[in-house]
């Protein structure tokens, strides 16, 4: 069996073309990955710095209706967290279902996102953002 000339320069002209055909390939791999993970960091360095400007806090707390021997009337937001205790005097129960469908009373564990205000009362004003029930 003879094996022309010709056919064995068709063969690694094709084996050739494949090679660069899966280099391309690779690059284009490489360069969607650096893209990905350029895009991702610039994304969550947005996020810190939206956080950080508007001093958004976020922590687990529990609605309470009394502590350090204050007690506070019925209705009244106030939630102790792990810095603190806070107070939105522009919510109460009714505010939080309507806002965000939570049935909560006192005692219940929420996930808080809140900005605290920088007068030294007691409790410390806060804007309550967004809560999860826990």
């Amino acid at each position: 069996m003879k094996i022309s000339l010709n056919s064995l320069n068709r063969l690694g002209i094709m084996k050739k073309e494949r090679n660069e055909k899966a280099r391309i390939t690779k690059e284009i791999k490489i360069v969607l990955i650096v893209l990905t993970v350029s895009l991702v960091l610039s994304i969550a360095a947005a996020v810190i710095d939206f956080i950080v400007s508007n001093n958004l806090h976020f922590s687990k707390a529990v609605i309470i209706q009394s502590a350090g021997g204050l007690e506070w009337p019925d209705g009244s937001f106030v939630i102790d967290t792990e810095d603190g205790i806070y107070a939105d005097t522009a919510m109460d129960f009714e505010m939080v279902k309507a806002k965000w469908n939570l049935e909560l009373s006192y005692g219940d564990s929420v996930f808080v996102v809140y900005i605290p205000s920088s007068q030294e009362i007691f409790p410390q004003p806060a804007e309550i953002c967004f809560m999860w029930e826990l």
